[in-house]
């Protein structure tokens, strides 16, 4: 991203991890005395007023990306294309098919303005790049976006979009070590990360990814 490559060539100072997680716990403070959970790591909200379009993508559930530049994430029947999207995205129709017959795809619209609206007003959409993700991919994303939530990744939503349970799909020896280090929990509910997880969440998704 822009943000950083300005820090790899010096345009940023980033703050050390002692300053950074002090000033993460000091928000965690200020906030709950005013009743504003994190129900994601960066995101506060009181109770039943969590912002439903965050959930969305936190949860790995489809999202259509539409204006320039804009990235989506659609489960589509397979052999679905960009040219079959426009009711799609439009009326946000998605195949209700069973999983096997069904492919989590990336979508990426024209980044500049100008050609995104030239390519919508001749195609009826802007996508320049669709991706169908493997079952890997999804794995992973979708863990790296639930593992930001307080509540975690659900086991019944986690089955209903890879096709596999949690135990089948992770890496039990890099799994347990951060259960016993209190990184992370797993229990019939799902897999979530601790506060003292959330608070190492990089470190902690690259030892339990690879």
């Amino acid at each position: 991203t822009p943000f950083a490559a300005r820090a790899r060539a010096g345009g940023l100072a980033p703050t050390n991890d002692s300053s950074a997680a002090a000033l993460y716990e000091t928000t965690q403070e200020v906030m709950e005395k005013v009743g504003m959970y994190a129900y994601e790591i960066s995101s506060h909200a009181n109770k039943g007023a969590e912002s439903r379009h965050n959930l969305t993508y936190w949860r790995y559930e489809d999202y259509a990306g539409i204006g320039p530049g804009a990235h989506g994430r659609l489960t589509l029947a397979c052999g679905s294309t960009a040219e079959n999207l426009v009711g799609i995205t439009s009326g946000m129709t998605l195949h209700k098919k069973s999983f096997w017959n069904r492919a989590k795809t990336a979508l990426h619209r024209i980044p500049a303005p100008g050609a995104w609206l030239a390519a919508v007003e001749k195609t009826g959409h802007g996508t320049c790049e669709e991706t169908p993700l493997d079952g890997d991919q999804v794995v992973t994303e979708m863990l790296l976006m639930g593992l930001r939530l307080s509540a975690g990744v659900e086991r019944a939503l986690f089955h209903g979009i890879t096709g596999q349970t949690l135990p089948e799909a992770l890496d039990l020896e890099r799994l347990n070590p951060l259960i016993s280090r209190g990184f992370l929990e797993l229990d019939e509910a799902g897999l979530r990360a601790t506060a003292q997880g959330q608070q190492r969440l990089d470190g902690v998704l690259a030892a339990l990814l690879g």
